[in-house]
């Protein structure tokens, strides 16, 4: 149990009272009741909206975007798997048209704090524990990668995820998740051996792949936040005691030259192996291609005095640029300092993206990425910038039966990031909308499609881009799970075939 309200305000983003006043009022008096009266029966906090309420406000606020702090009219910040069964008791009969149940975890989606909604908040679930024999770590359904990578500090070992610390794991595993051990491991998702999940229904099961509930530990590999709220996982661990890594920029301040050093990228990305990890970034109007590159195990990178000794790092550090402006690639601690490589970068802001899986990352993809970067883009009081994941390995091998996840044979993850400053206009919010907009347009043009978040329509009526069987299948699972359809703020699947 915990204070309803807390006491002085601390600077923070801008508050739009017209907005506080209506999630306010959102609560019917009997709703507001039942949530005073969970706030007593566990053990974490039930914060109402209310323009003073401090409490509410600082958890509002947690997003990854500042843009998505929206409005709900009731976060439940839980402590334990019994508050989050408690918490889905109390809200699952409530009038859904009126209601949405919303999961805060990393909260770097806009789905984390929507306004009206009721949010349970997973922010307190972190508790993290390696068993080194086992090669598996267990980890709190409200952590972040970064939070799970402390406990691993100094083993050795690390496990398939993301390559952003601040990003939840619930939330990117559900989605798939792709990193840097992403060739030798697969999807983040293809790793996960268990799953605690508190069902629709508020009961609480484990889900693996040799019990009853393996067609859940199936639909949750890729499924999104359909079927339940992941309270912990359990992830397999991999060898990380030798690595190479870091951050190449690359001089290319005409087309001709961003033209040659890219179309030379995609030829040594083709043959990527299972080790290796590239991610690439057009910051739009910069002279620069920039590389973050790892290569992860094996006899290549055991036995290397220099990253020109493993022939990946080797042909990527040399692309034909006017000349490299820097090459950090060098031995490194995976946990300590590959892990982080992108911290610098990764920082919070005004902003949001746009996601396509491309099947073709060939000369025609490339120039549009070219087009949009060094032609066709917004430049006041916001930024753009495009970046590319090569896929390769395990993430494109992996048949998939066991998840569902549709794009296993893309090439490439295709971000499309707009970043505006906090004094922007309208008008200049709308144009890099609209330039990331223009972007994915392309991109799905050329042959892109929805992703990672790829689960169906947003007006929920039918499933994309997956076969009859995975379309049936993740139809089945969310029957049986969630009949109800109360977690439907995720891209939602309903619990019928029909169109």
């Amino acid at each position: 149990m915990g204070s309803l309200f807390s006491a002085p305000k601390k600077p923070g983003l801008p508050r739009n009272e017209k907005r506080i006043l209506p999630a306010q009022d959102h609560l019917e008096p009997a709703v507001r009741d039942q949530l005073l009266k969970l706030n007593d029966e566990i053990q974490g906090n039930v914060y109402l909206a209310a323009v003073d309420n401090e409490a509410y406000h600082q958890q509002r606020e947690r997003p990854f975007y500042f843009n998505d702090a929206n409005y709900p009219s009731a976060i439940i910040l839980v402590e334990s798997e019994e508050d989050v069964a408690k918490a889905v008791k109390c809200i699952k009969d409530l009038d859904k048209t009126k209601y949405s149940l919303c999961i805060a975890g990393g909260c770097h989606s806009n789905y984390c704090m929507v306004d009206h909604s009721i949010t349970i908040d997973l922010q307190k679930l972190t508790s993290c524990r390696v068993d080194k024999d086992a090669k598996t770590i267990c980890i709190g359904g409200g952590a972040k990668i970064g939070q799970a990578n402390e406990v691993l500090r100094g083993t050795g070992l690390a496990f398939a995820t993301g390559t952003n610390t601040d990003t939840g794991v619930s939330g990117l595993t559900l989605a798939g998740g792709a990193g840097y051990l992403g060739g030798q491991a697969g999807f983040a998702c293809d790793t996960v051996v268990q799953a605690r999940v508190v069902l629709p229904s508020g009961e609480i099961v484990t889900a693996s792949d040799t019990n009853e509930h393996a067609d859940l530990m199936r639909a949750l590999r890729g499924g999104g936040g359909n079927f339940g709220i992941v309270v912990e996982w359990t992830f397999k661990l991999w060898d990380v005691s030798n690595a190479y890594g870091g951050t190449i920029v690359h001089f290319t301040p005409t087309m001709v030259s961003l033209k040659r050093v890219m179309s030379k990228y995609i030829d040594v990305v083709k043959d990527i192996p299972d080790e290796g990890c590239s991610l690439c970034a057009l910051p739009a109007g910069a002279p620069v291609f920039v590389d973050v590159v790892t290569m992860i195990g094996g006899d290549q990178v055991k036995n290397a005095k220099s990253y020109k000794d493993i022939p990946f790092l080797s042909k990527i550090s040399n692309l034909g640029a006017w000349f490299q402006m820097s090459n950090d690639v060098r031995r490194r601690d995976y946990i300590n300092e590959i892990a982080v490589l992108l911290e610098p970068v990764q920082h919070r802001k005004f902003g949001f993206a746009l996601g396509a899986m491309v099947y073709s990352f060939d000369e025609a993809m490339c120039d549009a990425l070219i087009h949009f970067t060094r032609v066709d883009y917004p430049t006041k009081n916001v930024k753009g910038t495009i970046i590319a994941q090569a896929f390769s390995g395990e993430m494109r091998r992996n048949e998939g039966s066991r998840s569902s996840l549709r794009h296993r044979k893309a090439e490439a993850w295709i971000i499309i990031e707009g970043a505006y400053e906090p004094y922007a206009t309208e008008q200049q919010i709308q144009a890099i909308k609209d330039w990331t907009k223009r972007v994915k347009d392309r991109v799905v043009e050329l042959g892109g499609e929805d992703g990672p978040h790829n689960f169906c329509d947003t007006d929920g009526r039918r499933i994309k881009f997956f076969t009859e069987e995975q379309r049936e299948f993740l139809h089945q699972a969310k029957k049986k799970y969630d009949p109800h359809n109360l977690m439907t703020l995720n891209k939602n699947i309903v619990a019928t075939t029909t169109e």
